[in-house]
C-alpha cells in the first residue's frame, strides 16, 4: 500500500514543507516589517524630543534674562518659532501614539503662536531686522511676555515626557 501512494505522500510532505518554510518567511518577513517601523519612530521621537529640548532650553533662558534687572529698555525674541524638525518630519506623526501626537502637536502650536502673541502686545511697529528677524519688547511688556513664556515651559516638557514615556519602552 505503502508503493502504491509513495508519490503521492511525497508530494504532500513537500507541499507541507513548501507551506512552512512561506510561513516562516512571512513571520520573518512581520518582524523585519515591525522593526523597521520601530525603527522610524524612535527616529522621530528622538528627533522631535530634541527639537523641544532646544525650544524649551531657550524659553528658560529668555525667562531668566527677562527676570533679571535691566538697565537698557529693550529686549529681542525672534520672530519665529524653531520648528523645522516638526515640520520636515510631519508626514510621518502617524508612528508616534495617540497621546505623543495630541502632546507634540499642541507644544508645537503653541511654539507657533508665541511669536504672533507677542507682536500682538507690542504692536507690529517693533518688528525689525533684514526679514522682520526679531521682536523688540519694551520694558513695561517684560512681565507679560515673561508670563507667556512661563506658561509654554510646561507644555513643552510634557510633549517631551510623552515622548520619553515611549522612548524607554522601545
Amino acid at each position: 500500500m505503502l508503493q502504491t501512494y509513495q508519490t503521492l505522500i511525497v508530494g504532500a510532505l513537500g507541499f507541507i514543507g513548501v507551506i512552512i518554510t512561506m510561513l516562516a518567511n512571512a513571520k520573518m518577513q512581520r518582524k523585519q516589517d515591525e522593526r523597521k517601523i520601530l525603527h522610524e519612530a524612535n527616529s522621530l521621537r528622538v528627533a522631535l524630543k530634541t527639537e523641544l529640548n532646544a525650544n524649551r532650553q531657550s524659553f528658560e533662558e529668555r525667562i531668566k534674562q527677562f527676570e533679571e534687572p535691566i538697565e537698557f529698555g529693550d529686549a529681542f525674541v525672534q520672530n519665529r518659532s524653531d520648528d523645522k524638525i516638526f515640520n520636515e518630519l510631519l508626514s510621518n506623526i502617524g508612528l508616534l501614539t495617540e497621546q505623543e501626537i495630541e502632546k507634540v502637536t499642541q507644544a508645537y502650536a503653541l511654539l507657533a503662536e508665541i511669536p504672533y502673541r507677542i507682536r500682538i502686545i507690542v504692536s507690529t511697529g517693533e518688528i525689525g531686522g533684514f526679514n522682520d528677524d526679531f521682536i523688540s519688547i519694551p520694558k513695561s511688556h517684560h512681565e507679560t511676555v515673561t508670563k507667556m513664556h512661563k506658561m509654554t515651559v510646561p507644555i513643552i516638557s510634557q510633549a517631551i515626557d510623552a515622548i520619553d514615556a515611549h522612548l524607554k519602552s522601545a
